[in-house]
């Protein structure tokens, strides 16, 4: 499969299930593209990109690139595999399912209470550490 056959497989899927997701501009060069949805409040962005023809999800907020992650390193291996897990990892977000916390270091990630406990417990000096969910941003 090219990188255009992915992208646009990917993203016709993509905007038909979140319809609220904005198109970025498409890279003519490299026919990459991004999509970004930003928070109500505006203090975040989901955004996911089909660069190297995988499915790249992340946040910004503090910094254009807080956290990311590949829907390959979920196990997905298809480009069919990666747009399920991309779309059971969006819907946690956006249905307010999945923690976000949020590190005056690390920036905006997603995790759980496990996540949060850990990450007090190693918190920096200086360090503020809050969570929210995807209706608090």
């Amino acid at each position: 499969m090219t990188q255009q056959a992915f992208t646009d497989y990917i993203f016709a899927a993509l905007i038909k299930r979140f319809p609220a997701f904005q198109l970025a501009e498409m890279s003519a060069a490299t026919s990459i593209q991004e999509i970004h949805c930003r928070s109500k409040q505006e203090k975040i962005t989901l955004w996911l990109s089909t660069a190297d023809k995988e499915i790249t999800l992340g946040f910004a907020g503090d910094t254009s690139n807080d956290w990311h992650t590949h829907m390959n390193l979920s196990g997905a291996q298809t480009p069919e595999a990666e747009l399920e897990a991309a779309i059971r990892y969006i819907e946690a977000i956006v249905e307010n399912k999945q923690m976000i916390i949020h590190s005056t270091v690390y920036g905006y990630f997603p995790g759980d209470a496990e996540d949060l406990a850990n990450s007090q417990k190693h918190r920096q000096e200086q360090e503020h550490i809050q969570t929210f969910y995807w209706k608090d941003l």
